[in-house]
């Protein structure tokens, strides 16, 4: 029991002795279990204490091997970011010598020499002037010339029969002259191949099929910007019929 109450229970006189009894009696169940209450409030309180201490020092043990591990990945990622910089140098360098490689390589395989006889193959008409150009060769007759009964070279053709006005060799440059043949199959179907050189190079080539019974004329137009040699071959299925010589000069 406290001082206050006891001082509380002093206060009654001698007379009320039984009474004062009588009311201390009904109260002491009261402060007892007042006074377990606060027992027991205390020892949840002081365990709630020793539980939370507890748990600190386990969350502190916890964290120990994480923090390890923390400052051991960040060692090694320091140490791979140190060898990542040389490692990336090395590759740069082994992509540069891969690059110039190929790219030596390709100058060998396709370098000037090369290309010169690649485009001369496709584009035979030189693109310099020549120096001298020789008079042409006389005219050379094959066995097709049965059916091709005659050909030449020519500044003027007719308009409507395709028939040679003149015969010429020897041509301007940038002059506009024709190849004119004639044709007889008489009963023989076929076909007329044309092949243009200059320089030694095939040019062009025209073919054209033929009916049996026919007999006519038939050229084609050339025209040359710089100076050459050259030479028209016509075949009637694939024999010589007649070699041509010209001159562009």
């Amino acid at each position: 029991m406290s001082d206050n109450e006891q001082d509380l229970f002093a206060t009654f006189e001698p007379g009320e002795h039984n009474l004062l009894e009588d009311v201390q009696r009904s109260y002491l169940p009261y402060a007892h279990a007042n006074r377990e209450s606060l027992w027991r409030v205390q020892e949840r309180l002081e365990a709630r204490l020793q539980q939370t201490q507890q748990e600190k020092r386990t969350s502190s043990i916890k964290e120990l091997p994480i923090q390890r591990k923390r400052k051991t990945i960040m060692d090694v990622s320091s140490k791979k970011a140190g060898w990542s910089r040389p490692t990336r140098i090395l590759s740069s360098i082994a992509a540069v010598l891969i690059v110039a490689a190929l790219v030596g390589g390709a100058l060998l395989l396709f370098g000037p020499k090369h290309q010169s006889a690649m485009v001369g193959s496709k584009a035979p008409i030189p693109t310099t002037i020549a120096t001298h150009i020789p008079n042409p060769s006389p005219p050379e007759v094959g066995p097709g010339a049965s059916i091709i009964t005659s050909a030449t070279t020519t500044s003027r053709i007719d308009p409507n029969s395709h028939i040679a006005l003149d015969k010429h060799q020897v041509f301007a440059r940038d002059t506009l002259f024709y190849v004119t043949y004639n044709i007889s199959t008489k009963k023989d179907v076929g076909k007329i191949a044309v092949k243009v050189f200059t320089n030694g190079i095939q040019d062009k080539e025209q073919e054209t099929a033929i009916e049996a019974n026919q007999n006519k004329h038939g050229y084609i137009s050339l025209t040359y910007p710089v100076s050459l040699s050259g030479k028209i071959e016509l075949y009637w299925n694939d024999q010589l019929a007649y070699r041509l010589y010209f001159a562009v000069r």
